[in-house]
């Protein structure tokens, strides 16, 4: 998956771009001997995460870019062939704007398309953050707006910081947000190996969500609702309720590829 993502930066019809790749100290020697011949391009730097988490590693990315707006493209996901390209061109047409963010499909292990296209939410108002998640990837924001609002926040965890919290947080700093209506990221649905949304226990995402509407000062009544509709919706992606139950299902030779998928349109 790595590789792939990596490939789909590399087959860009714009090729001025600058691609960082943040792994933690664990896994920095891997990464470089699997991408070395992609190490060999200037444009690619690889480095180790410096802070917590996935926060700590967009955080790495943010202190170090030299361009004046950065993008996130996760290490199992893909850019389509025109993400710099249409990036830039929006970049030009909306000078003022701080946030891009696009429209989106989900693909397979494999890379088959498994839905239809998903469009940016517009237009986006700081209320929509109460009631679901309505930034998603492509995410591309002005680096010094992110660095000003603080960064993704290290102190929650791996589930929600980068694609909840953040651009709501951007939002709140007066981050000036512009949708592109081209579907330029590819979310891959997979169980072949580790995955936030279906990996990460249950009890552990419900706990970092209760989090998030917690620092943005929902009323409790607000937050049980929101959580209820977590576990009725997208939640039920997460492959084990808390470690005691992922212990029994893996001992009793679960195969993941069997867990709840989400329903496409």
């Amino acid at each position: 998956f790595l590789k792939d993502a990596v490939a789909s930066v590399f087959g860009q019809t714009r090729n001025d771009w600058k691609l960082l790749l943040v792994g933690d100290e664990n896994s920095g020697d891997e990464f470089r001997e699997l991408l070395s011949e992609e190490l060999k391009d200037s444009r690619v730097t690889a480095m180790n995460r410096s802070g917590r988490l996935i926060a700590g590693a967009y955080n790495t990315a943010m202190r170090t870019a030299e361009t004046e707006f950065v993008a996130a493209l996760l290490g199992d996901d893909l850019l389509a062939p025109d993400a710099v390209e249409v990036i830039g061109s929006s970049i030009r047409s909306n000078p003022d704007a701080d946030f891009f963010y696009s429209g989106r499909y989900f693909i397979d292990a494999d890379g088959r398309r498994i839905s239809t296209d998903y469009y940016p939410r517009t237009p986006l108002l700081l209320d929509d953050f109460v009631h679901k998640s309505p930034v998603k990837h492509l995410m591309c924001w002005r680096r010094s707006k992110g660095l000003d609002a603080g960064g993704v926040d290290e102190s929650l965890g791996n589930f929600g910081s980068d694609d909840y919290d953040f651009p709501w947080v951007m939002m709140e700093h007066g981050a000036r947000f512009s949708p592109i209506l081209n579907q330029l990221y590819l979310f891959r649905d997979h169980r072949e190996s580790y995955r936030l949304t279906t990996h990460v226990t249950r009890d552990v995402q419900l706990a970092s969500l209760k989090r998030i509407f917690e620092k943005h000062n929902l009323p409790p009544a607000v937050v049980s609702q929101r959580l209820r509709q977590a576990k009725r919706g997208f939640l039920k992606q997460s492959l084990f309720r808390n470690p005691v139950h992922r212990w029994l299902k893996e001992r009793v030779g679960f195969n993941a590829r069997a867990g709840w998928h989400e329903t496409y349109k």
